[in-house]
């Protein structure tokens, strides 16, 4: 958290864009205080479909702002 005000359970991870790969298109940022590290955990499943798959997220404050540097996923499943 390299921003000015501490997580708390109203802070989001947001999907923006990409597939959802069955993971919670919204979920609860772990709690962590201004300055502090924290880590992001999103559980995917891998679709059965061979190909690319990209997820893109962002943090969302309370207020429904979106704030911080996008996370995004890449995988590629094989025949």
């Amino acid at each position: 958290n390299s921003g000015t005000c501490n997580w708390d359970s109203r802070y989001r991870l947001k999907l923006i864009s990409g597939d959802v790969m069955a993971a919670p298109v919204e979920q609860t940022l772990y709690p962590a205080h201004a300055g502090a590290q924290a880590k992001l955990r999103i559980l995917f499943t891998a679709p059965q479909d061979a190909g690319t798959y990209q997820s893109t997220w962002q943090a969302i404050a309370p207020d429904g702002t979106a704030f911080g540097a996008v996370v995004s996923i890449q995988i590629t499943v094989g025949p």
